[in-house]
């Protein structure tokens, strides 16, 4: 059967961390209660989806900051619009310094079972470097209190390659995440994202990045000690226990339907991607007026859905699926294919119809999939 996901952004912050470019808004907790009317109207929108649902996924921004009673409301009106499975997946993102226990055991009693806690990092230095407004005994504290609660997956965030870290820190930081329970670990590496502050500070100097060598050591460290303790290493920068991968993420990366509401929310019906307005404030006139929040739209092109097919899937543990490339594409791909692999050999291997990297492969990720898409000048 085929299924889909529910994208809910939140967009409020308390504080917008510096590497951050997500769409979201400080100080404007006077408008929660308006933007939940708001995003309540569009979720009970007439031309919902009849797809089955089986992921609802709450990111932002800081979805934490929402009230138990929002959250309510919210889900109300998914479960009585929206066409949800039996064993729907409900993940709510939060900052360990803006959760409580009540709060988490209120969202247990909501049916919200997945929790994905942006810890970052287990010391201070470097989570004052991020800009994050918890500190390490928070984090700690969130941990313990999500598994009081009731929560039996979590996941933690955590971002390496910072200046100044070691690898060694690094895998204390993992093994100390991994005591605690978790059965999810998202391992970024920090991405300098443009028009950031962080950006703006590397470009001046200011900050020194380290070097592509210790980069690659953080990989490699990150993937011994995640699957040395039983983690499955499903996704670039994604590790799970067995049946804990993010059910909602993987629509994304293997271009299944997904819809998203809330001011910047992306949707994809499988031929067609649109996204919403990049403002609250434009989000909410128009929701008010009875009018769609919809920004911009496109219809993908047959190239379009061959390298996203590429690029999504060369990220995954199973790889690319070849058969899922226009027939009369197989054939024509098929050179670029047989020279991106001498070129990669032997990160990059073809079995049984799968294209898939080896576990070192996976650090030359980005750099394959360039090689294996399509240019736009192609006939």
């Amino acid at each position: 059967m085929r299924t889909g996901g529910l994208y809910l952004h939140i967009p409020f912050c308390r504080h917008k961390c510096v590497y951050c470019d997500f769409y979201s808004v400080e100080n404007r907790d006077a408008d929660r209660e308006v933007f939940i009317q708001a995003l309540c109207r569009e979720l009970s929108a007439p031309e919902t989806p009849s797809t089955p649902i089986d992921s609802i996924f709450f990111g932002g921004g800081t979805p934490s900051l929402l009230t138990p009673a929002d959250f309510e409301r919210v889900l109300e009106v998914v479960r009585r619009h929206w066409n949800l499975t039996a064993e729907v997946e409900i993940t709510v993102e939060a900052n360990p310094g803006e959760v409580s226990l009540a709060d988490l055991r209120a969202w247990v009693s909501l049916g919200i079972q997945r929790l994905s806690l942006g810890i970052q990092s287990f010391r201070d230095r470097h989570l004052r470097f991020l800009t994050r407004i918890h500190d390490a005994a928070e984090a700690r504290r969130a941990l313990k209190w999500a598994f009081q609660a009731g929560f039996e997956n979590v996941n933690g965030d955590m971002i390496h390659t910072l200046p100044g870290q070691t690898v060694q820190e690094w895998e204390t930081d993992l093994e100390e995440l991994i005591d605690w329970g978790v059965c999810h670990i998202s391992a970024y590496a920090l991405t300098v994202e443009p028009q950031t502050p962080l950006a703006r500070e590397v470009a001046r100097g200011s900050i020194h990045l380290p070097p592509e060598d210790l980069a690659v050591s953080f990989l490699e460290r990150t993937e011994q000690v995640l699957t040395g303790r039983g983690f499955r290493h499903y996704e670039i920068s994604n590790y799970s226990r067995p049946g804990f991968a993010c059910r909602h993420n993987l629509h994304y990366w293997n271009l299944e339907p997904y819809w998203g509401c809330g001011p910047s929310a992306h949707s994809f019906d499988g031929n067609r991607r649109w996204w919403n307005v990049r403002s609250l404030d434009t989000y909410l006139t128009r929701m008010q007026a009875g009018r769609s929040p919809v920004a911009r739209g496109e219809v993908l092109s047959t190239r379009q859905k061959i390298n996203e097919i590429l690029g999504f899937g060369i990220r995954l543990e199973d790889g690319v699926n070849l058969n899922r490339l226009p027939a009369p594409w197989r054939a024509r791909m098929r050179p670029r294919i047989d020279h991106a692999r001498l070129k990669w050999e032997p990160y990059l291997q073809l079995e049984d119809g799968y294209l898939r990297l080896s576990g070192p492969g996976r650090l030359y990720a980005d750099a394959i999939a360039v090689d294996l898409m399509v240019p736009e000048d192609s006939p």
